[in-house]
């Protein structure tokens, strides 16, 4: 009985044994090997893994950096000015209707006042070219005149003839630029044409020369107002190599408003303009009856 119970014990022992250790035997007994620990070998992985915890968690908690956008890296469009508007042509209003009165003076008879109104009668072509019909005919003068872009010239111009005393047609081939676009102080150019005309079925042809200056912008007072405008030189040499200077006056709205010739001095006191685009008319009566200026 008692070695019974010695074997039980001993096997219990045993079993208790067996899962702590290893098992072997030495001569003469049962030894039992104690399972080595594992926290040494096992630390540095502990400590790697809280590292890398730590990394990530400060890794969640850092801002993610990407790449800017397009619209963040696009540099600003620079705005560009818009070009200002050229207003040369409105110095030199042409319209079918257009109506001016004048009150001026030959230089020969100063103190002898003259009225008289000019007209855009209708539109004329010559040479394949349309030019604006103007007529004074209580002083019997008429031109054949037309704009584009780079200025305003002359083709046809009928004026009294000093000899005869009557008006003659002439013609000037090529036609003449005598307002040049833009309108800028100090600009200059000359113009050769020649001047072509029948007297009494006698053929006449010269040679002219004339030189333009614009002088500048200045405000110029007249029975139509306080007006806007640019003052343009031309020394003329008609073929008698004689130079003649004459000076005129361009009004913003209006168009010829002063004139300072070598014959004769005249000045806007009213007129009537039709709006090239819209029709709408700006109109400045005369200070005398219509009918004085006809």
């Amino acid at each position: 009985m008692k070695r019974i119970f010695l074997l039980v014990f001993a096997g219990v022992f045993l079993v208790s044994c067996a899962g702590q250790g290893e098992l072997y035997e030495t001569p003469g007994r049962i030894a039992v090997v104690p399972e080595p620990t594992h926290t040494a070998t096992l630390q540095p992985v502990i400590e790697e893994a809280k590292s890398g915890e730590k990394e990530k968690a400060v890794a969640q908690k850092k801002p993610v950096e990407t790449a800017p956008s397009a619209a963040a890296t696009a540099v600003p469009a620079v705005k560009k000015a818009k070009p200002k508007r050229d207003d040369s042509p409105d110095f030199y209003p042409l319209a079918v209707g257009n109506t001016w009165y004048y009150e001026g003076y030959k230089k020969i008879a100063p103190d002898t006042m003259v009225q008289a109104k000019g007209e855009i009668i209708r539109i004329e072509e010559k040479d394949g070219i349309e030019y604006y019909y103007a007529y004074s005919p209580k002083v019997n003068i008429r031109y054949l005149v037309r704009k584009d872009e780079w200025g305003a010239y002359m083709r046809v111009i009928r004026y009294p003839f000093p000899v005869f005393g009557f008006s003659i047609d002439v013609d000037i081939v090529p036609e003449m630029p005598f307002i040049k676009f833009p309108l800028k102080e100090g600009t200059k150019w000359t113009h050769r044409a020649k001047a072509k005309t029948w007297v009494l079925f006698l053929y006449i042809e010269r040679s002219i020369h004339v030189d333009f200056e614009v002088a500048g912008k200045t405000i110029i007072k007249t029975d139509a107002g306080d007006l806007e405008a640019w003052h343009i030189k031309a020394t003329v040499d008609e073929g008698d190599g004689k130079a003649a200077l004459d000076e005129y006056w361009y009004a913003r709205g209006v168009g010829y408003a002063r004139a300072d010739a070598s014959g004769h001095y005249a000045q806007v006191v009213g007129y009537k303009i039709y709006d090239e685009k819209t029709g709408a008319v700006r109109e400045k009566a005369p200070p005398l009856e219509v009918e004085k200026y006809e």
